[in-house]
């Protein structure tokens, strides 16, 4: 706790300096939950000095309840006091993703909002990846073809049990046949193969020690070193590069 008070004056050291010297900030903001389901809001304050981008994380703030915008402005606000920084006056830019709370945050707050590209370029894939063609299918039908693509799991079983399987294994794992490629394709339904595939296929070595020691052999065979996942990710790579 000590170091962690002594990092904070150091930052707030920091922060005055450039302040006094008419530097304005930009800020860069998410929600997230831990795996002990609890909410935070990350807080990381930008700036531009002698030509080099620099940032500053103010850690996580505990987020207890809902957080709707008017909420989640003045928990902003407390957290960037601590640190004397004002959202009105030194605050030009903030920066977040599309949610329909961070949109209503960029027009309550005097900085100017960026949507995140990132954040856009992602949903724009997962619109290609999981988006079914609906013309020949009821709505219901694609919502749960599009959940069973999403929550592909494979069934876990423990290494004492998977011993005899072994010789049958090698045979079969490693034939990662992708679908051909084709001048006319449905290509949405076909990326979403593939992911399905590689996915099945890393959560099983995932999920047994024992079966990813017979992966090693085959990665040291093909790549010359250990790779972890990383040859059956390149190979569902090429699939969907073709």
């Amino acid at each position: 706790m000590h170091f962690g008070t002594t990092v904070k004056i150091t930052i707030i050291r920091d922060l005055l300096k450039l302040k006094e010297s008419n530097h304005r900030f930009t800020l860069t903001f998410d929600e997230w939950t831990s795996t002990r389901n609890r909410r935070y809001l990350n807080v990381n304050v930008h700036a531009l000095a002698n030509e080099k981008s620099i940032f500053w994380n103010l850690g996580l703030v505990r987020i207890y309840g809902s957080l709707p915008a008017e909420t989640c402005i003045t928990v902003l606000k407390e957290i960037l006091s601590e640190y004397e920084l004002s959202l009105d006056k030194d605050v030009i830019c903030i920066t977040t993703d599309g949610a329909k709370v961070m949109v209503k945050v960029g027009k309550l707050i005097k900085p100017h909002q960026q949507l995140c590209y990132a954040h856009g370029i992602q949903l724009a894939v997962l619109d290609v990846i999981y988006k079914q063609n609906t013309s020949s299918r009821s709505g219901h039908e694609a919502s749960n073809e599009e959940m069973s693509v999403r929550n592909e799991t494979v069934s876990e079983r423990p290494d004492e049990n998977c011993d005899n399987d072994l010789e049958n294994y090698e045979n079969d794992i490693f034939d990662l046949s992708f679908p051909t490629p084709r001048s006319e394709i449905n290509q949405t339904v076909e990326y979403a193969e593939v992911v399905k595939k590689v996915r099945k296929v890393v959560k099983l070595f995932k999920n047994s020690p024992t079966k990813n020691d017979v992966l090693q052999t085959y990665m040291t065979k093909d790549m010359g070193k250990i790779l972890l996942y990383c040859w059956i990710v390149k190979q569902g790579g090429q699939a969907c590069a073709k």
